[in-house]
């Protein structure tokens, strides 16, 4: 890479805002266009009038940066602080357009039908720029019109289909399985990968609320905030539009003024909003995901689609009783869910016609179905009563290869000749395989009683030579020659004599 004051960085910046704005991208920013060998053509084409003047553009820039400070990674000092200027003006801006929305409404007596709209997004993976700038890739997202009186009234929900990037597949998944769980590679058919047909469709939901030629405002969560605006992002630039095109607030700042719409203090400042929005009351209620959610155990709180809904149940829940409106189940608060709704719902219907043709089979425990079955539905009386029913026990004697069995305790229950375990088994071969029986512990064995007492084996110390004592060969003699009898210390020869 050049130095940013050359002249060919120049040309570079220079090049790369013209094929920018032809449509062209540079993922990596001006190393991509480094790599472009459209770049380093035009520039080797360029006559040395024209390269001096790009040199001398790089030499102004030059002196301008040497006397600006930069902060500890290198960014300049004076570009950090436009910019956190621009994110506090935008703060406020937000924050004085929210708290005009929600004071006309009032004013006008119409607070209760005005609507906003609610977005989430779910993501595969991100990628950090040059900049510091991260983009979110979007597995997920859902867009929900919401009024005070009529609740969730519209949702538009997709699961994106995209290719995932080189290097980036590990991180996917492991993001995919802790969270929404799609898969990675994305093969659902319910799946768009249409960019510009989903930004259709999000601007023609928010159309009619055009004021002045503008969109209104999209709501999330402020950890939310950065996947939303990569979204937006990528709609907007799949049909050319701007960025800022689709705003996005903060979720907790309506909620907030929502809550203080009929008070003159701020009883309810953002800090309480967003633990309400994080407590998230609502999160464990069954029937608010997608139809892909449905399908999976764990996952509903990750939903994109629940995640709208929720949010809008736990604002009714917080803001219905101050304004004096009337809640209705399943518009404000979620519908009771009963057994039966359980019964109908696609999932259980599915699950209910998938049966075994063959209902004796065992699991790899040895247990059927039916047996399970029949246990399990046993009443406390009946388990009780075949738990104190007696039953005969027959005792199996394995005194020689033939199995003697013992008459049955009880006279009246039929006896049965069980299968020796440990007898002559039969076999198709020629040679029969005989297995003897264990001998019973303190007895003994069948060969010790056959041949009877031995007389046992006299054995002699000389039988044991001592290690290293013994003769080996040659050397028995000076081994033995080496060994002398302990000397006798002072004052206890006559001890050891």
């Amino acid at each position: 890479m050049p130095k940013k004051s050359s002249g060919f960085a120049m040309f570079m910046f220079e090049y790369k805002k013209r094929e920018e704005r032809a449509g062209r991208k540079f993922p990596n920013g001006l190393k991509s266009v480094h790599e472009d060998p459209g770049c380093d053509r035009e520039w080797k084409q360029l006559s040395e009038r024209e390269r001096e003047r790009y040199k001398q553009m790089g030499k102004a820039t030059d002196l301008v940066t040497k006397k600006k400070k930069k902060t500890g990674t290198g960014e300049c000092m004076d570009e950090v602080e436009k910019q956190r200027k621009r994110e506090l003006d935008f703060q406020a801006d937000m924050n004085q357009d929210i708290e005009n929305t929600v004071m006309k409404g009032v004013e006008m007596q119409d607070l209760a039908k005005r609507k906003f709209f609610f977005i989430h997004s779910n993501w595969f993976y991100t990628r950090k720029y040059d900049n510091g700038d991260f983009e979110y890739f979007p597995a997920e997202f859902a867009l929900a019109e919401f009024s005070l009186e009529n609740g969730v009234t519209q949702v538009y929900h997709e699961i994106l289909k995209d290719n995932v990037m080189v290097g980036y597949t590990r991180e996917a998944k492991e993001t995919s399985q802790e969270t929404h769980q799609i898969p990675v590679p994305n093969t659902l058919e319910c799946a768009e990968g249409d960019y510009s047909k989903m930004c259709y469709k999000v601007l023609q939901l928010l159309k009619p609320y055009k004021v002045g030629g503008k969109y209104p405002p999209v709501y999330t969560m402020q950890k939310n905030n950065a996947p939303v605006k990569s979204l937006l992002k990528k709609l907007m630039e799949s049909i050319d539009l701007c960025d800022e095109t689709v705003i996005v607030y903060d979720l907790e700042i309506l909620l907030s003024n929502l809550c203080n719409a009929n008070s003159d203090d701020n009883k309810f400042p953002v800090v309480m909003a967003e633990h309400e929005l994080v407590k998230d009351t609502f999160s464990f209620i069954q029937g608010l995901d997608c139809d892909y959610h449905k399908t999976l155990d764990g996952t509903s709180q990750f939903c994109s689609m629940s995640n709208v809904k929720r949010w809008a149940y736990t604002i009714c829940d917080c803001c219905c009783e101050q304004l004096k409106i009337e809640m209705i189940e399943g518009i404000h608060y979620p519908k009771k869910v009963t057994f039966d709704s359980l019964s109908t719902n696609p999932v259980t219907t599915l699950f209910n016609q998938m049966s075994l043709e063959n209902q004796s089979i065992k699991s790899m425990t040895g247990v059927s179905n039916a047996h399970r079955l029949a246990v399990s539905g046993r009443t406390e009386e009946e388990e009780l009563r075949r738990r104190n029913q007696k039953t005969t026990i027959t005792v199996v004697k394995y005194t020689s290869d033939e199995a003697q069995v013992q008459a049955p305790i009880a006279p009246n229950v039929p006896s049965f000749t069980p299968k020796p375990l440990l007898s002559h088994v039969a076999s198709n071969s020629a040679t029969e395989e005989y297995q003897r029986p264990l001998r019973a512990p303190y007895s003994k064995s069948s060969i010790a009683a056959i041949v009877g007492e031995t007389k046992q084996h006299a054995f002699h110390e000389e039988d044991f030579p001592s290690l290293g004592v013994s003769s080996g060969r040659g050397r028995g003699n000076r081994r033995a020659m080496k060994e002398q009898k302990q000397s006798a210390g002072r004052g206890r020869g006559i001890a050891l004599s």
